[in-house]
């Protein structure tokens, strides 16, 4: 089932909105409250808000429905989990505006951001735009993301499939802001993250929606190839900065978001997303595929079982002890993630055939 909570809309013709923010969640939902109230303090260019929940407890759908209702922005929920990209197609396919903008439910912002991801836009045509995006606390102050290649895309698209590799490359990261200021300058680029990207309609609509079957990792890289074999420009704004906050000490996974942290990185869902851009877009399977997997295994025992096991009294906070037992642990893990993968595939092929009833009625 799915619900849409609509609530009455608080713009007129002098304030109508030119951005969609569409909301899904990255891989958890307790760092909710916080991102909400940080958009709204900081967001300076009218908006509408669409926030896609799947699988959601109750008490959050909850939770949340009250939010929708308060602060006057759509909460469309469904009864099964949903994947990163069908969460970000729900939301598009909504949207009326010039500008989508796509946010993880896991980003602090900077007053400011909103205004200069348009301003970017209008000022150079590009169809994507990427802000600034730290990492951590402080907020805003060292680097995650700016600026990033892989390739050269006329070299790459002339490639025959099954011949084309490429090695993804993450400019600053990692650097302080104030370190490397003289080189946060506009520019063109090969590819961004998808923690809050600005999109001109435009371009979804010519490239279409955004590929389910890239269903956990990389999924960025996929939309970026898109844009990119359409003849789109993507570009990043250092003006407009966001924090995204990955799960550490302070802000931990918690009990509520484990069943979909575990689902989002299961083995299922990351191989399933290299498989499909491999034959997608003709990688061989050496270098970037091949390196691409070796790096599967440490998201459930760093962001779930370390994190649990430092709760035991005594010997969780022996990093040995945590060390040694999320490795005993961790295939019983990666086997609870694959049956919540096999789960969701279940509930996704019965809403398919639902739809498909409904339409022949």
């Amino acid at each position: 089932m799915t619900q849409l909570l609509k609530t009455p809309s608080t713009s007129d013709a002098s304030n109508k909105p030119i951005v969609t923010i569409v909301m899904m969640q990255r891989d958890r939902l307790s760092l909710s409250s916080q991102c909400l109230d940080s958009l709204y303090e900081t967001a300076d260019v009218p908006f509408r808000l669409i926030y896609v929940t799947g699988g959601a407890p109750k008490k959050f759908r909850e939770w949340l429905d009250g939010q929708a209702m308060r602060r006057g922005f759509e909460h469309v929920a469904h009864d099964r989990f949903l994947s990163p990209n069908e969460a970000r197609n729900l939301g598009v396919k909504m949207s009326r505006t010039p500008y989508v903008f796509l946010a993880e439910n896991d980003v602090m912002y900077k007053k400011g951001w909103l205004s200069e991801l348009v301003k970017c836009a209008e000022e150079t045509g590009a169809d994507v735009v990427n802000p600034l995006t730290c990492q951590g606390f402080p907020l805003h102050e060292e680097i995650h993301f700016f600026d990033g290649s892989f390739y050269d895309p006329e070299t790459f698209f002339k490639t025959p499939m099954g011949q084309r590799d490429f090695q993804e490359h993450i400019g600053l990261q990692g650097k302080k802001v104030t370190e490397v200021a003289d080189q946060l300058v506009r520019k063109q680029t090969g590819f961004l993250e998808f923690h809050g990207v600005l999109v001109r309609k435009s371009i979804m609509e010519k490239v279409g929606p955004l590929d389910t079957e890239v269903i956990s990792i990389k999924e960025y890289l996929d939309f970026c190839l898109m844009v990119l074999n359409a003849g789109g420009k993507i570009w990043s704004e250092p003006k407009s900065v966001v924090t995204f906050i990955y799960p550490h000490g302070q802000y931990p996974v918690r009990l509520i978001d484990w069943p979909y942290f575990m689902l989002r990185w299961s083995k299922n869902w990351e191989e399933r997303s290299i498989r499909r851009i491999q034959e997608k877009w003709g990688l061989r399977s050496s270098g970037f595929i091949a390196h691409r997997r070796t790096l599967m295994d440490w998201r459930l025992p760093e962001g779930v079982l370390k994190p649990a096991l430092k709760k035991i009294p005594l010997l969780g906070g022996r990093w040995g002890f945590r060390t040694r037992m999320a490795s005993f642990l961790y295939p019983a893990a990666q086997f609870f993630a694959s049956m919540l993968a096999k789960k969701y595939e279940r509930d996704r092929l019965a809403a398919s055939r639902k739809l498909q009833k409904t339409d022949l009625i």
